[in-house]
């Protein structure tokens, strides 16, 4: 870091952070308290800076769009978002930190290719043009359970989440990589 960045780290008492449940590996909660890859490393990197992080979780897209508008927040996680979703909200798009692949998730059993259910924001991350209907998500489980409950046939989200979830409730879905990251 530049010594800018220390002297304006220093300044802060807590980084105030914004979480989407339901993100699994990356941010959830577990028994209650902030969880994952990304809060593992924030925390980290809050130590290392000596200042402190104050999670505040929200359940849906819907909700963090209406916290992020008191405009208090210094970061958000656990949000599906391309950089032209960050504009429209007023929030930047960092370089990501861990590298990700979106994947389908759909029964091995089914043939049928008329619905697909992804996260709201990331209609515009895959091709959706062999589907006819395209069912938008608060989150990867609800994306899950669409096609768990034959709301459609297959889901698309980021690789690590859906077998996350996946392997954790919903043993019978399978993935398939689809090409590119996200």
């Amino acid at each position: 870091m530049t010594q800018e960045q220390k002297e304006y780290l220093a300044s802060l008492e807590e980084i105030e952070v914004l979480c989407v449940d339901y993100d699994a590996p990356y941010v959830y909660r577990k028994n209650g308290e902030p969880a994952g890859m990304l809060v593992s490393m924030l925390n980290d990197f809050a130590e290392d800076a000596g200042v402190s992080m104050k999670y505040t979780f929200c359940q849906n897209r819907d909700e963090a769009e209406q916290k992020l508008k008191e405009k208090k927040y210094d970061l958000m996680l656990g949000l599906s978002f391309s950089s032209e979703y960050c504009a429209q909200i007023g929030f930047v798009r960092s370089k990501s930190i861990i590298d990700s692949n979106l994947a389908y998730l759909h029964r091995s059993e089914n043939n049928s290719h008329e619905k697909v259910a992804i996260e709201k924001g990331m209609e515009n991350l895959a091709d959706t043009t062999e589907f006819r209907e395209i069912v938008k998500c608060d989150n990867v489980m609800q994306c899950m359970e669409a096609v768990t409950e034959g709301k459609a046939d297959y889901a698309i989200g980021d690789r690590s989440s859906l077998e996350y979830y996946m392997y954790d409730t919903y043993s019978t879905l399978v993935t398939s990589l689809i090409s590119g990251g996200t």
